[in-house]
């Protein structure tokens, strides 16, 4: 899949962690978390997870692709329904920790 986000290791902008966090991708902001009520401990929180958001990306779609499709309840799936996959013409049953991930893949990329 061809990654439409900006690519490299996000990271945080130590130079500026109070009311305002930049998120940075090669030396460039490419996020800024702010919070108007001063709550920094929820800010940092909140940066902390878009800088990993492509990581955690990452790892779930690795673990979709690891998956065995001979498995009876899970494979490389073509679409979803509501507790079914389908994969090659076939409708699998498919657990809900599979289905989250996906949905979180979705989410993220289109």
């Amino acid at each position: 899949m061809k990654k439409k986000f900006t690519e490299g290791k996000w990271v945080i902008d130590k130079k500026r962690d109070t009311v305002c966090i930049d998120i940075l991708c090669n030396d460039e902001v490419i996020a800024t978390c702010w919070d108007d009520n001063n709550n920094v401990e929820e800010l940092r929180c909140n940066a902390k997870l878009i800088a990993a958001a492509p990581d955690m990306l990452e790892a779930l779609e690795y673990l979709i692709d690891s998956i065995n499709p001979s498995d009876a309840c899970r494979g490389k799936f073509e679409s979803l329904g509501n507790d079914r996959a389908y994969v090659g013409g076939m409708t699998l049953p498919t657990d809900e920790s599979i289905l989250r991930c996906i949905e979180a893949i979705k989410k993220a990329t289109k």
